[in-house]
């Protein structure tokens, strides 16, 4: 078991340094392309970088336009949701005091009837 462990973590271990070279090779060939570039491919890779990067900001704008408007949506939705809650509630409480005027009301003819018979 303490072997199989070992072994396991080597793997592990060799799959990271590996995973690493890998992006480091692939940086240094990106690097020497750029290296060899003259001033106008240069110049239309930074252009081209400057849409991408121009695009993914107009994007991101909308994503937060959009992130808004679910937000205040989401406040208007949950206000709604407690007001339909606070007036269950109290159409709960005034059905229960209904109940008990009734009750009372009850009692109180009842009362009315007891003492008019021992009068």
């Amino acid at each position: 078991m303490h072997l199989e462990n070992e072994a396991l973590k080597r793997e592990q271990l060799t799959a990271e340094a590996g995973r690493i070279n890998m992006e480091h090779m692939s940086n240094v060939k990106l690097l020497t392309k750029i290296g060899k570039m003259d001033h106008k491919e240069m110049e239309k890779l930074v252009m081209d970088y400057e849409h991408k990067i121009r695009v993914l900001t107009e994007e991101l704008s909308e994503c937060e336009k959009t992130n808004a408007e679910l937000v205040n949506r989401l406040r208007g939705e949950r206000l709604e949701r407690n007001k339909l809650e606070n007036r269950h509630t109290k159409d709960t409480a005034d059905l229960g005091t209904n109940d008990l005027r009734k009750e009372v009301a009850t009692l109180n003819a009842m009362n009315k009837k007891k003492n008019g018979e021992l009068i």
